[in-house]
């Protein structure tokens, strides 16, 4: 079984995965993508640009990021793509589901929205993978800790003939609760027996807090700082 990782902070900006998937005597090439969306906010300059888009969180703005997100997938043919942050139509987002607009204006067919949390009709936050490849099911776990909950997006995938799972998450920003989900999420991992994908944001600052995960099998395939 080959497993692979991508688990390193995920704020704002694009990272482009190429990654080899090993399944039994053959090889397939897998083009993914993890993003944290922000809801189409793209505060991607620094902490202190929160000051100045904090509005757009709550009230109706443009789709323009969640378009020009499209538009990278298109232009690197993205296989998997796994979203955290992203809005499922709310007052924020015009009432548009975003996961459902870059569905649409991509080759990405596939879709699976898992709500992380919803004030009334103001935001319909969530995580969400896109994908080419068929869905053949989807659960999600809620996660330990306090605080706004946090969730495990699971979805089963038919790449080719085998199966695949992809699991993304966005982990609180509490080190404490942290180490509670990361803990969860690496029983997970341990116990899924066929082929996996960890993605989303981590939200940590010190590699040794995935330390766990290094008991897994999972493989790492990103290792990088991401934001500012």
């Amino acid at each position: 079984m080959y497993l692979i990782n991508i688990c390193y902070v995920m704020k704002l900006m694009i990272i482009l995965l190429l990654t080899l998937i090993l399944m039994s005597s053959s090889i397939y090439a897998i083009k993914i993508s993890t993003f944290n969306v922000q809801s189409g906010v793209g505060t991607t300059e620094g902490y202190w640009s929160y000051l100045l888009s904090f509005w757009k969180y709550f009230l109706p703005n443009s789709q323009k990021n969640i378009i020009k997100t499209a538009d990278f997938i298109n232009s690197e043919n993205i296989d998997i793509i796994t979203l955290t942050e992203v809005d499922g139509g709310s007052l924020r987002s015009d009432n548009i589901n975003q996961v459902d607009l870059l569905s649409n204006l991509t080759h990405l067919n596939e879709r699976v929205f898992f709500a992380t949390y919803k004030l009334a009709c103001v935001l319909n936050q969530g995580n969400a993978i896109l994908t080419k490849y068929p869905i053949i099911e989807s659960k999600k776990y809620l996660l330990p800790g306090e605080g706004e909950p946090r969730y495990l997006g699971v979805a089963l995938l038919k790449v080719e003939k085998r199966n695949i799972t992809v699991l993304v998450t966005h982990l609180s920003l509490n080190k404490q609760n942290r180490a509670k989900q990361i803990e969860y999420i690496a029983g997970i991992v341990y116990n899924t027996t066929i082929p996996l994908m960890l993605s989303g944001d981590f939200n940590i600052d010190d590699e040794s807090e995935l330390a766990i995960l290094n008991n897994t099998g999972l493989k790492r395939i990103a290792n990088c700082k991401t934001y500012p």
